[in-house]
């Protein structure tokens, strides 16, 4: 038998009919290899948890972070906890990357409209509230900018310009808000890419990203660009924060294909390790130079141990290994972590007003911090359970009612026609973002304007064993038809039938 033909290099038949991949094809031979900690097994199945809990408990960890960037330093007076706190800001790299991971694991297949629908109706209501509630109940305290500004705030377009009074206006931290509507807008697209990679896809494209976040940053410097533009262009910029979320989206696709780790827990002791080691690096440089290191460069050093995060916590959750982060407790206020990441600055502005944060430099601040922290969850779990949750659900819901309501339906597509100037049939109210009536099957379809056809009879009726037409039930081509008057006269043709 000719090479060519042989079963192992040419590939068999499935059970469904379609080309099995050769055990030596590209395609298979990840399979069961094993590379330090990491391991490629075999895809999990379709019975996969949806919701990874461990990962949802990480998310309250990541937020923390960020408040002590914006408060932590109001309670302590040590130079060195607060340049370690500064450092905080390397959550948001987290969100991003959680953000894309959870996404391409869980996205149902909704359609784009629909997708864009559920993200706004999870982010903007609350977002809206405490952008009002800076703009407003604060404002002497916040960074205003003008009403353009405010404008862009609300419609969280704010990070595409570089100007700090407005990414950094009203309730400063929404602008990563701004660079998440960009991500949403562009995943329907991007998950049709990632979907279609395999190992060396995933390896190329991966490495890719790296290149860009790397050499962009250093370009920019060599170039001597300003440092107001270079901090909006690598921390503010939503294309630039894009990459951290395509590498969170490839994360999930390696899981996906089988990507695991043999020892989750250590390796997630080890993750834990490197960050920490980060955060000493960064601190000692600054306190000792008195200069903070690049942002991008700074994301750049946790991204590695971020991702090893999330991949130990996603194998542990497909093993359903129990643990303390898997909790009730810890998942609630993951889940609550939005709220905790936008309510935490207008909080403590507005509480200072009274006096209760005066930090007098001495061990009770520290006490002080965690009771203002204890303060902030709380006050995020009520906004989420009573205030962000029932909005999402509403307006989630907003879709399906204009697409089951036919008067309505009906109503606006009278508009639109009078709008258009159609004089036309009655359309079928229908689009690419809510999908096409319910009730458009049911309606006769016009034809230039006449009404359509119709029976003349039942259909039902007729020869076979049914019963005889009834008395002046008619049929197309006039069987059972009464008698008529009797040919038309001469030159007068006869009624169509």
């Amino acid at each position: 038998m000719a090479q060519s033909d042989h079963p192992s290099t040419r590939g068999a038949l499935s059970p469904t009919g379609a080309v099995a991949a050769a055990p030596g094809s590209a395609r298979n031979r990840p399979t069961g290899m094993v590379v330090g900690p990491l391991e490629v097994s075999d895809p999990p199945d379709a019975s996969r948890p949806t919701h990874l809990r461990r990962l949802t408990g990480l998310r309250v960890f990541a937020a923390l972070a960020v408040v002590l960037v914006h408060v932590g330093y109001h309670f302590t007076k040590s130079n060195t906890v607060d340049v370690t706190e500064a450092y905080g800001y390397t959550g948001v790299t987290f969100f991003y990357l959680l953000s894309g991971f959870v996404l391409t694991w869980s996205k149902p297949g909704t359609k784009p409209g629909r997708f864009w629908w559920s993200r706004f109706s999870r982010i903007w209501p609350l977002t809206l509230l405490l952008t009002i509630f800076a703009f407003t109940v604060v404002a002497a305290q916040e960074r205003i900018p003008g009403t353009v500004g405010q404008v862009a705030n609300i419609l969280l377009i704010q990070a595409w310009w570089p100007k700090g009074s407005w990414y950094f206006g009203g309730n400063g931290v929404s602008w990563s808000l701004s660079c998440e509507m960009f991500f949403y807008l562009l995943f329907p697209l991007l998950i049709l890419a990632v979907r279609r990679l395999r190992w060396r896809g995933l390896g190329l494209t991966a490495a890719g990203v790296l290149i860009i976040q790397v050499g962009a940053p250093v370009v920019a410097a060599l170039l001597k660009m300003p440092g107001n533009i270079y901090f909006w262009l690598f921390f503010i910029f939503p294309p630039y924060r894009l990459l951290e979320f395509i590498l969170g989206m490839l994360l999930a696709r390696a899981v996906v294909l089988g990507l695991k780790v043999r020892w989750p827990r250590s390796t997630t002791m080890m993750a834990l390790a490197g960050l920490g080691l980060v955060a000493f690096a960064c601190t000692e440089y600054t306190v000792s130079t008195g200069q903070y290191l690049d942002r991008p460069f700074v994301a750049l050093a946790v991204i590695p141990w971020l991702a090893v995060l999330l991949l130990a916590g996603a194998t542990q959750d497909l093993r359903r290994v129990s643990s303390w982060l898997r909790s009730g407790l810890l998942v609630a206020l993951g889940e609550s972590s939005f709220a905790l990441y936008l309510i935490h600055k207008p909080l403590y502005l507005f509480t200072s007003r009274f006096g209760w944060w005066h930090n007098a430099g001495h061990w009770w601040a520290t006490g002080r911090l965690a009771l203002f922290i204890l303060l902030a969850l709380g006050t995020a779990a009520t906004l989420h359970y009573l205030l962000e949750g029932p909005l999402d659900r509403l307006l989630r819901r907003a879709p399906t009612v204009v697409r089951t309501a036919p008067g309505l339906q009906l109503a606006v597509a009278g508009l639109v026609n009078e709008a258009l100037g159609s004089s036309g049939s009655r359309p079928r109210l229908g689009s690419w973002m809510w999908g096409p009536s319910p009730r458009s099957k049911l309606r006769p379809r016009h034809t230039n304007g006449r009404p359509p056809r119709r029976f003349r009879r039942d259909p039902r009726m007729g020869a076979g064993g049914q019963r005889p037409p009834a008395p002046g039930a008619w049929s197309r081509d006039g069987a059972g038809a009464p008698p008529g008057p009797g040919p038309s006269p001469p030159g007068c043709p006869d009624p169509p039938r």
